[in-house]
């Protein structure tokens, strides 16, 4: 016989107090364990895809894929670009196809770029974000990669591999190189960003 969660809990009800809290305690663990690997590889599914898809599309290009940096969602829709799928930030991906003139914004599933930002000289800089999350009530600190040609921008936070825990410099550094920019000349700049 197969129950829900909510079939459990009614199940565990049944005995003395202690011993359910236990008993749903513990399930809840079980099905938190099962269901994170199964969504970490959907995710790495989907970001796998995305990047294949540019690569496909163009395979002479540098690619930069990562998570969209603050307000991309806002600035897609000022292009009149979609940006539906990067509501929240640290959950859109994005790819940024590097070529020799422009750089191009790519998200999930496009078959062709978003936009794209012109490579001038000073276009990108690294800036110093934080961001607060309500749900857990904390600030948390990140670094962008911005390209910004004075009339079109992009924002990302670079990650080459979906990882638990990605080396957040060594991406950083790679993306700069791939931009023709070497990390020791960049420009930092810092900023402190809003509400996740």
């Amino acid at each position: 016989m197969v129950l829900g969660f909510g079939g459990l809990v009614m199940a565990a009800m049944r005995f003395e107090s202690r011993t359910a809290a236990l008993v749903v305690l513990t399930l809840s663990l079980v099905l938190v364990g099962l269901a994170l690997p199964v969504v970490s590889a959907v995710h790495r599914r989907r970001f796998n895809m995305m990047v294949s898809n540019v690569r496909r599309r163009r395979p002479r290009a540098r690619l930069v894929p990562g998570v969209i940096g603050k307000n991309m969602a806002g600035l897609a829709r000022s292009y009149g670009a979609s940006g539906d799928d990067w509501v929240k930030p640290n959950r859109g991906l994005m790819v940024l196809a590097v070529r020799r003139n422009n750089v191009e914004v790519w998200g999930v599933g496009d078959a062709r770029p978003r936009w794209r930002v012109r490579r001038v000289p000073g276009a990108v800089s690294v800036v110093s974000t934080e961001f607060r999350v309500q749900s857990v009530n904390q600030t948390f600190e990140r670094e962008e990669l911005w390209v910004d040609d004075g009339e079109r921008s992009v924002r990302i936070v670079p990650l080459y591999a979906m990882k638990w825990k990605p080396d957040v410099r060594a991406d950083l550094e790679r993306a700069l190189r791939d931009l023709g920019i070497a990390p020791e000349v960049v420009r930092r700049k810092n900023r402190i960003e809003s509400v996740a």
